[in-house]
């Protein structure tokens, strides 16, 4: 069984980091960051994004390949085919 794991630290205070672990096989590919939020993106193209606290918010899957993403205080961008 090959799972990965997506560990969150923040800077600001090492008590609040968590730990994820991913579907069988499923490998992240990119990440992005905000000021309470973090996000994966997976070779499945699934989109995960999570609380600071580690609580999966939302589950997106895109039928296009994801060639980047950037975050910025509660902003997102994602650059697609």
């Amino acid at each position: 069984m090959n799972r990965s794991h997506l560990v969150y630290i923040p800077f600001s205070d090492f008590n609040k980091q968590w730990k994820v672990m991913l579907q069988e096989n499923e490998q992240v590919v990119c990440l992005a960051a905000g000021t309470e939020w973090a996000c994966a993106l997976t070779d499945f193209n699934y989109l995960r994004l999570f609380t600071s606290q580690g609580v999966q918010k939302e589950l997106i899957s895109f039928s296009a390949p994801v060639l980047t993403m950037v975050g910025y205080e509660n902003l997102l961008g994602v650059v697609y085919h």
